[in-house]
C-alpha cells in the first residue's frame, strides 16, 4: 500500500499541481482513507529523497509587479493605514466624540508603529527579525523617530503642529517603505 499511496502523490503532484503541501493531504488522506499525519510522512519522505518535484512560485521581475504581488501586500497596508490616519487627523475634530477615538487608534498606529516598522523593513527586508522582534523594535524606532522630527520640525518656519509632524512622518513613513519594498524586492529576485 505504501508504494500506492507514494505513486499517487507523484501523479497528483505532476498532474494537478495542488498549491500547498496541505491540498496534497487532503487529497491522500480522500483517496486512501488515512490519518493525516501518515499522508504527511509520505509527502514528507518523497520531498526528503527528491521524487516530489513542488514547484517554487515565480516572483515577478520587475518593481511594478512586484509592487502589486501579494508579497508586497504589507505596503499597500502600510499606506492604507497612513491615508486613514492623515484623513481622522485632518477631518475629525478634536471635540467630536465619540467618533474622535478613531482619530486617537489611527493617530497612536500612525505615530507609534509605522516609522519604525517602515524603517526596520527598509533596513532588513528579509525575514532577519521574528514577528515580535519587529513589532517591539517597530515602536521603539517609532518613538525615537517622531521624538527626532518634532525637535527638527521646531526648527523650521512652521514650528511644531499637528500639519507639519503629520505631514513630515507620513513623508518619512512612505519613503522608508518604498525603499523598503524595492530592497525587498531585489533581495527576493537574486
Amino acid at each position: 500500500m505504501t508504494s500506492a499511496i507514494d505513486q499517487f502523490i507523484q501523479d497528483v503532484v505532476r498532474e494537478k499541481q495542488p498549491d500547498t503541501v496541505e491540498q496534497l493531504a487532503q487529497l491522500v488522506q480522500e483517496k486512501f482513507t488515512i490519518p493525516r499525519e501518515e499522508a504527511m510522512k509520505h509527502i514528507m519522505s518523497l520531498n526528503v529523497n527528491g521524487k516530489l518535484g513542488f514547484k517554487e512560485p515565480s516572483l515577478p521581475v520587475t518593481p511594478k509587479a512586484y509592487l502589486f504581488s501579494p508579497k508586497a501586500m504589507w505596503y499597500w497596508i502600510i499606506m492604507v493605514l497612513n491615508v486613514t490616519a492623515v484623513a481622522s487627523v485632518f477631518i475629525i475634530p478634536e471635540n467630536a466624540f465619540p467618533i474622535v477615538y478613531v482619530r486617537y487608534l489611527f493617530g497612536s498606529i500612525f505615530a507609534f508603529f509605522l516609522p519604525g516598522f517602515s524603517l526596520i523593513k527598509a533596513l532588513f527586508p528579509q525575514q532577519e527579525l521574528d514577528q515580535i522582534e519587529r513589532a517591539i523594535l517597530s515602536v521603539g524606532i517609532s518613538l525615537a523617530i517622531v521624538t527626532l522630527i518634532s525637535f527638527l520640525v521646531n526648527f523650521t518656519y512652521w514650528g511644531v503642529t499637528i500639519a507639519t509632524l503629520t505631514i513630515s512622518l507620513v513623508a518619512l513613513t512612505v519613503t522608508f517603505a518604498t525603499v523598503a519594498v524595492l530592497r525587498e524586492r531585489r533581495v527576493r529576485v537574486k
